[in-house]
């Protein structure tokens, strides 16, 4: 738990919530903003309705702090939209307070399925704290960090919004690797092109990851394995162990190699003079000779450190598919 994360739990438990309270509406209001009873059941382990949800609930309505989603007479989504909340957990300006679409909605309850089952793992809850791990620990250039430029209506200031996609992130440690851990859920209602235009949007961030695990939740089994497939397919270790740099080296390379100069622009015959000296070593020839499909990756000695990669599925239990208008 770092400083922000103290200060604010803190901040909850002097408002009266207790402890476990505390520490479950803090990750509520950093990823989600929304959450079913159910989750705070998961969260406290708990497998019966009772007093520890009701109690909750009691707090929260005694101080306006959520607005109750009728999905049924006897279902409810719960929603954190309440300023002063956010206050206290140092997020005053965020989002997730604000209304939100049915699909957003489903997506982000999703997220809670995740987090609750697994609330131990290191989030990273502040576009703050994302920057500096990023940046400090996996030495991501802050140039590829997701963001959104928005430009003020009454002047020519612009400001700049990092992870505005508000997915969650998390640091795995082990005693071998630090992994940076991504999830995405999908709106069941949405088509499988979503997850593609996500991973599209997020690629420069991924590739930049030295090692990756990436969460997908979906309730369908055929999306799954075909995210597994396509995740396994960009982020396979080969194409992350050769630099862009290094592969359009390689490409050049080829071209010769297939008498095909010819196709060379002049950017390309600068490239070539300036990279020819560092990458005709002999270390890069396995390398090379795997580029163009002579051999299998777990031969290959690589110029540069093997990337790692994790792809793990979850199966969502709030999905929502009736009760919410599309």
């Amino acid at each position: 738990m770092n400083i922000e994360q103290m200060t604010a739990t803190a901040n909850l438990r002097d408002l009266g919530f207790a402890a476990r309270e505390a520490d479950f509406l803090y990750l509520v209001g950093t990823h989600s903003g929304v959450f079913v009873l159910n989750h705070y059941r998961t969260f406290i382990k708990s497998n019966t309705r009772g007093w520890p949800e009701m109690r909750l609930m009691e707090k929260l309505s005694a101080r306006n702090y959520v607005t109750r989603i009728g999905i049924t007479r006897t279902y409810q989504v719960i929603h954190l939209d309440n300023k002063a909340f956010y206050r206290a957990i140092l997020s005053e300006d965020s989002r997730l307070r604000r209304e939100m679409s049915p699909s957003l909605m489903r997506q982000r309850l999703q997220y809670m399925d995740y987090i609750s089952r697994n609330p131990d793992a290191w989030y990273l809850t502040s576009d703050d704290s994302r920057i500096d791990i990023l940046t400090g620990q996996f030495n991501v250039p802050k140039d590829v960090l997701p963001r959104q430029v928005y430009k003020s209506r009454k002047s020519d200031a612009t400001t700049v919004r990092y992870f505005p996609e508000r997915f969650p992130m998390f640091v795995m440690e082990t005693s071998k690797d630090v992994s940076l851990g991504v999830v995405y859920g999908e709106d069941p209602a949405n088509s499988f092109q979503s997850v593609r235009k996500f991973i599209t949007t997020n690629r420069a961030l991924f590739d930049a990851i030295q090692s990756l695990h990436f969460v997908y939740i979906s309730s369908s089994e055929r999306r799954r394995q075909l995210t597994i497939r396509l995740l396994s397919g960009i982020f396979s270790r080969s194409h992350a162990a050769i630099t862009p740099e290094l592969e359009r080296y390689f490409t050049l390379r080829k071209l010769i190699d297939d008498r095909q100069e010819r196709m060379f622009s002049e950017d390309d015959y600068a490239f070539w003079e300036s990279s020819f000296k560092r990458f005709s070593d002999a270390k890069y020839a396995p390398l090379y000779a795997e580029f163009c499909g002579q051999k299998s990756f777990d031969s290959v000695s690589c110029a540069s450190p093997r990337r790692m990669f994790t792809c793990e599925t979850f199966v969502p239990t709030t999905t929502l598919n009736e009760g919410l208008e599309a």
